[in-house]
């Protein structure tokens, strides 16, 4: 945990730094949609010409038992699952329309980029019938490196204040160490299930 969050503030400072050199459109803001998982998430996105963008996102998940839009149960004697994880990511968005070189207010883009999130994850588990062996609680900790992609539009709806919306696909990676199965867990910056790890962006953002 202490060696990826030193990797995130140094990410960040990276980043930073390309956006405080950049002479080119810049911009931070946070993704809504994660707020359903107690995750935070932060963003910036540095734009050098219309039809490309290079989008940075970093944040936390503070203790939730979301597990998708499917709420899937471990089983009858188990309670309490919580998941939580720091993680960083960052993404290529190509706008098709801007290659001619005009902005318009709402501009439809694709992403690809790769993500790094941890995950710990905890459980209590109740012993069945009136056995007297008493509750005990297990936890399972890791990191998961996953392929990106994204889809969605920009619009801006005011002079500095733009809406980046859409979805966020990570491709499921077959791991040991989860609690449950693999495909129904919420993994940090990443998503839920339905559909592997997916994850809706709501993203305000303000240009600088």
């Amino acid at each position: 945990m202490k060696q990826f969050s030193k990797l995130t503030i140094l990410g960040i400072l990276i980043f930073t730094s390309i956006v405080s050199k950049a002479q080119t459109q810049k911009s931070i803001g946070i993704n809504l949609v994660p707020l359903i998982a107690k995750t935070l998430e932060i963003n910036g996105e540095v734009k050098p010409k219309q039809w490309f963008a290079i989008n940075a996102g970093t944040g936390y998940t503070f203790n939730t038992n979301y597990s998708g839009i499917i709420r899937w149960n471990i089983g009858d004697n188990t309670k309490d699952r919580q998941t939580s994880g720091w993680f960083l990511k960052s993404s290529f968005l190509f706008y098709p329309t801007g290659l001619k070189g005009k902005e318009r207010k709402t501009r439809f883009f694709v992403g690809a980029g790769l993500a790094l999130s941890t995950y710990n994850q905890s459980l209590t588990y109740i012993p069945f019938g009136s056995s007297e062996e008493p509750e005990r609680t297990m936890t399972y900790k890791g990191a998961l490196l996953s392929p990106i992609a994204s889809i969605g539009f920009t619009s801006k709806i005011a002079s500095r204040i733009y809406l980046n919306w859409g979805l966020q696909h990570a491709f499921y990676i077959p791991r040991e160490g989860v609690i449950g199965t693999g495909r129904y867990n919420y993994q940090p910056g990443l998503g839920g299930q339905p559909s592997e790890y997916l994850q809706g962006i709501v993203a305000l953002k303000y240009t600088f």
